[in-house]
């Protein structure tokens, strides 16, 4: 892991190799609007070879990534983000030139994820002492995990769906538990999937963490560079261990009903620049872009 000072400066020092002959700078927000818990890309057109380019969206820069429709840079929109305008900071500097910049605004809009209720029992509700220490250390491993800012883009092509199943609980849906409304909608999308189904990795990536804890059971948290974190909870079994990098499309585990679970599903999350987004969207999105 890498300090946040050291990231950053390894963004704002990226240098973009581009055709020379490139016409003038095409810029645009897609799609614009969005919803909250959405991906957006910011498509850049026409970067001159030598061009240093960043961009900035509620403080943290753009993951750019390649494709034939020209830079895109990637971010979300968090689940929790108010409904309103929002600017977005392009700056660039050609290898022979003063530094340009345009200020774009993205309108974030409001979007009814709809509502869940679930049923626990009374222990997996009202922790004892001990679940409860529990629960706060592994609570600080998952922080400390998610504040990871790798400086390096660690993956290629297109996300994968993790598991083939149909969506049993979309993502950001409010939450009830036990008659109780909770603050948090659900920051992850619940996938079907049987017990002892592999899971294959969306992309590539380093194992952050891999861990049982006592809401998600088994763990996975993956990096894939640039503040770009993907996560697995509910496993049976962990077939991948801390430090390791694994390949797009292998298998890292296999689906359960372990933690706090009414039966056996995947539930699949992903954090972009610190934002909670809904998996399947940033995944349509590299689909669409046909990212390389």
């Amino acid at each position: 892991m890498v300090t946040r000072a050291r990231w950053f400066g390894a963004v704002l020092a990226l240098l973009l190799l581009w055709p020379a002959g490139a016409g003038a700078l095409d810029i645009k927000l897609e799609p614009n609007p969005v919803a909250r818990g959405g991906a957006a890309a910011l498509l850049v057109e026409g970067v001159p070879a030598g061009t240093r380019l960043t961009a900035l969206f509620s403080g943290r820069p753009l993951v750019f990534v390649p494709s034939p429709r020209g830079l895109a840079g990637l971010f979300g929109a968090d689940v929790m983000l108010k409904p309103g305008q929002y600017p977005l900071a392009v700056s660039w500097s050609p290898s022979q030139g003063k530094e340009e910049r345009r200020r774009l605004s993205l309108r974030v809009v409001d979007k009814d994820y709809g509502t869940r209720r679930l049923t626990f029992p009374k222990g997996q509700v009202e922790l004892s002492r001990a679940d409860l220490e529990r629960h706060e250390r592994e609570k600080a491993e998952v922080e400390k995990a998610l504040a990871t800012l790798s400086p390096a883009r660690l993956w290629q092509g297109a996300f994968l769906r993790p598991v083939p199943g149909e969506v049993v609980s979309a993502f950001g849906r409010r939450t009830v538990v036990n008659e109780e409304p909770r603050q948090k909608p659900h920051t992850g999308v619940d996938l079907k999937a049987s017990a002892g189904q592999p899971i294959q990795s969306p992309a590539a990536g380093l194992v952050l963490l891999a861990d049982f804890h006592f809401f998600a059971g088994g763990s996975i948290y993956l990096d894939h560079g640039q503040g770009l974190i993907t996560m697995f909870f509910h496993l049976s079994e962990i077939q991948v261990k801390p430090g390791e990098k694994v390949q797009r499309g292998q298998i890292i585990g296999r689906a359960g009903a372990t933690g706090r679970v009414s039966g056996p599903h995947l539930h699949y999350g992903l954090y972009l620049g610190g934002a909670r987004i809904d998996p399947l969207a940033f995944q349509a999105l590299t689909q669409n872009l046909k990212v390389e």
